[in-house]
């Protein structure tokens, strides 16, 4: 699991040191589902890189392994501007589009 958390760190830390960001950039993570150990541990990377101050993060997903849903989550996200999306894609086809939208608005996009 210690890996695991290194690994989220280290994504979090590439996406935060990229000079477009002027303040405290906004990063959330999209997962499959929420509610899974798995996850769960990654989100404990992801709030202790928040707690650097270097970024406001966050993680989030569907309750159940649903690419709408998952989806949906990512529209919203775009449409609020925050400064990158980390995500777990369910269905890596059908999320094309809105990243692709995320990146041509200036959200720096990473999946895994």
């Amino acid at each position: 699991m210690k890996k695991l958390n290194i690994v989220t760190l280290a994504l979090l830390t590439s996406i935060a040191s990229v000079p477009a960001f002027a303040a405290a950039p906004e990063i959330v993570t999209i997962v499959k589902l929420t509610g899974i150990n798995w996850f769960n541990r990654m989100e404990e990377g992801v709030k202790e890189f928040g707690a650097t101050g270097e970024a406001v993060t966050s993680q989030t997903g569907p309750a159940t392994a649903d690419a709408a849903l998952q989806l949906k989550i990512i529209e919203d996200l775009v449409a609020k501007g925050v400064a990158a999306i980390a995500v777990v894609p369910n269905d890596p086809a059908s999320l094309e589009p809105v990243l692709k939208r995320a990146m041509d608005r200036g959200i720096k996009v990473v999946t895994h």
